[in-house]
């Protein structure tokens, strides 16, 4: 039996961002700039649906890593009705 082989991904990706509109008040909204990143690559280099991954923000460069740590901060809890 043969095992497939490990397809690696391109090392490059060209991507298009995209605009997100955030309402404001009295009508006016902003426009920011939005990124997805999807396929079958992101599994191809260890990333799975769920998963938590850091960002690293440098001048005009994004670092996306898999995050192993304690959370920033702790997620609200749900308040329960009295």
């Amino acid at each position: 039996m043969h095992d497939k082989p490990i397809l690696m991904a391109k090392q490059v990706r060209i991507l298009t961002l995209h605009q997100e509109y955030s309402p404001r008040a009295h009508g006016k909204h902003k426009i920011t700039p939005s990124l997805t990143l999807c396929g079958i690559w992101l599994a191809q280099q260890g990333f799975s649906p769920g998963q938590k991954v850091t960002v690293k923000v440098r001048e005009r460069l994004l670092v996306i890593e898999p995050f192993e740590g304690k959370p920033l901060h702790q997620p609200l809890k749900k308040r329960t009705p009295k």
